[in-house]
């Protein structure tokens, strides 16, 4: 099952105007949740890597990523 925070953000892409006209599929947002959520998981396993902490070679980049994902 999915979580609340990337089921939130599969609903987003019908909140796009390029899909705002089509009706939301549940299934199919569920599985892009599911999808989300496992992205979050390795995103969270990076964070313990010295080169995505603070002043880390990848710190700008987990930044972008963790304002989107880990809210």
């Amino acid at each position: 099952m999915a979580t609340e925070h990337s089921l939130g953000i599969a609903a987003q892409a019908w909140c796009d105007p390029r899909t705002s006209n089509l009706v939301i599929e549940p299934a199919l947002a569920e599985v892009f949740a599911e999808i989300l959520d496992k992205y979050r998981e390795a995103i969270i396993w990076m964070s313990a890597s010295p080169s995505f902490r603070s002043g880390g070679e990848a710190f700008t980049g987990w930044l972008k990523i963790q304002e989107t994902l880990l809210k």
